[in-house]
């Protein structure tokens, strides 16, 4: 098996195009294309080390379902763990993952929010978005409310980068708009500067979340049913993006309705891809892969072993939820190592439990 990388200067593509209201170093990107090719994969195990465990306090304040698609970020020596269908709450955790506080809390009031989006955090604050009143609202790290920010459209998810500036995403299909970008960056008080990545006829009307992953120092987008990450650097706001050249890629007339999944298509799940080193840690037709960008080289995982699509990255390790149940069926079944005592009686005591594994890539 090989694959072949190529590395190409800055282009505009037909799906995925930039469009700028300043001239300035936004536009300053470059492309990494990858040409697919999962016939003969490895396995993740070969080339993983160093795995960690932090079990989640189970806490009458601070449940969330381990099932459930999960925003986390490590900031300030603090888990930050967003469940936004089942509990619908930003809970913060120590590194030993104990419970420490929600931040916010629905309502109509000052500070409250409506129904959580998603979040994002840097070094001072906690911003918290609600779409559904347009609204960003700013924490400090002890949980006090500080401020509220209206945002310039009806965003889904939000990152922010180290000089306060924000990104935005945006879906005008699902509102039945044909125009308008997919991604904004905003100065601090979330005014418009820069749009990015028109939307088109190509583009899938359906909408799947989480779309930003945090990566330490960087953050990556996606959009469901596309062949493109997009991986931004927080202290330069400039990005890269990977192209996917799948041999058998949704077509383009097919990519807005859902007729696509009767035929056996490759594509970018909803998952965002987390890159660490070089490797790309992605998603494609709803399976979990590793694919080296310097050799080309494509892992699959391991039959039922634990190793997920990962929700972030924290000191150079992939980091991911997973459950108790999930931990003994995989250990019963002589898929995966015991985990240390203490860990393995925590996993092993009740299915709903929840833990974080970290570990790194060779």
């Amino acid at each position: 098996m090989k694959n072949y990388l190529y590395l190409l200067p800055a282009v505009f593509f037909t799906l995925l195009s930039c469009k700028s209201t300043k001239t300035d170093s936004y536009n300053s990107h470059q492309n990494i294309s990858i040409e697919w090719n999962d016939k003969t994969p490895g396995l993740v195990s070969s080339i993983t080390e160093d795995i960690k465990y932090i079990p989640i306090e189970t806490h009458p304040d601070g449940l969330f379902s381990g099932n459930s698609p999960l925003k986390i970020i490590f900031k300030n020596d603090r888990i930050l763990i967003f469940d936004k269908r089942r509990a619908n709450a930003l809970l913060m955790f120590d590194m030993d993952g104990r419970f420490l506080q929600k931040i916010g809390k629905r309502g109509s009031g000052p500070g409250e929010y409506n129904v959580l989006s998603s979040y994002t955090a840097d070094d001072n604050y906690i911003y918290l978005l609600d779409a559904s009143k347009s609204m960003v609202l700013t924490y400090d790290y002890k949980g006090n409310y500080i401020k509220a920010l209206k945002t310039p459209n009806r965003p889904m998810d939000i990152a922010v980068f180290n000089n306060g500036d924000f990104l935005l995403t945006n879906h005008p299909l699902i509102y039945g708009e044909e125009k308008g970008a997919r991604l904004f960056i905003t100065d601090d008080k979330l005014n418009i500067k820069n749009e990015l990545f028109p939307v088109n006829e190509t583009d899938s009307k359906l909408t799947m979340s989480p779309h930003f992953a945090d990566m330490g120092d960087k953050f990556s987008y996606q959009n469901y049913i596309q062949d493109t990450l997009v991986v931004f650097d927080k202290r330069t706001e400039e990005y890269e993006t990977y192209s996917f050249d799948f041999p058998h890629k949704v077509p383009l007339e097919m990519r807005s309705e859902l007729d696509f999944k009767n035929g056996n298509y490759q594509y970018l799940s909803y998952i965002p891809a987390l890159v660490t080193g070089k490797y790309v840690v992605c998603t494609v037709s709803m399976k979990p892969f590793i694919i080296d960008t310097q050799t080309g080289s494509v892992y699959k995982n391991d039959k039922n072993s634990l190793y997920g699509n990962g929700n972030t990255i924290y000191n150079d390790h992939i980091v991911f939820a997973f459950t108790g149940g999930h931990y003994r069926y995989v250990v019963e079944n002589g898929n995966w190592p015991r985990a240390p005592k203490e860990m393995d009686e925590f996993f092993m005591s009740d299915d709903d439990n929840v833990g974080l594994i970290l570990y790194k890539l060779k």
